[in-house]
């Protein structure tokens, strides 16, 4: 299993863990190649060797992949579990693009709100003016 496992994690530590991030490319690759070919390599190479190695055994023990017995170098290939992981990692990417975009948009609607506002008291104090005077005038002239 993987060495580095730890019980907890302080929460300082949490924006230091990048393993899902790293692990997003290797599942999504093998995602392309599901369901009609065994991959090899693909997850060792994004991580040093060792790490690729315990990793690969630890998602085989999780169901997230299949390691074809007595195969060399290591073959595997997704699970079902192992796409639905995929498509996860992948909607999470989608949902925080979506997010960024959504704040983007509030951001300019805010500004956009603001600049009509000033737009309106800037042209619009002559017209109030008047206004106020037309109302003056029929008060005291009645």
């Amino acid at each position: 299993m993987v060495e580095e496992i730890k019980e907890f994690v302080g929460g300082d530590e949490i924006e230091k863990i990048k393993v899902m991030e790293i692990l997003k490319k290797p599942l999504i690759n093998l995602l392309k190649t599901y369901p009609l070919y065994n991959s090899f390599g693909i997850i060792e190479h994004y991580f040093d060797r060792k790490s690729g190695e315990e990793i690969v055994t630890f998602l085989n023990d999780e169901g997230f992949l299949k390691i074809e017995p007595k195969s060399f170098p290591r073959r595997y290939r997704l699970t079902p579990k192992g796409v639905e992981l995929a498509m996860a990692l992948i909607n999470l990417d989608y949902s925080q693009e979506t997010h960024e975009f959504n704040t983007r948009i509030i951001l300019l609607t805010r500004v956009l709100i603001v600049l009509g506002i000033l737009t309106i008291v800037i042209t619009g104090l002559p017209l109030l003016d008047q206004f106020f005077q037309h109302v003056k005038n029929l008060i005291f002239n009645i």
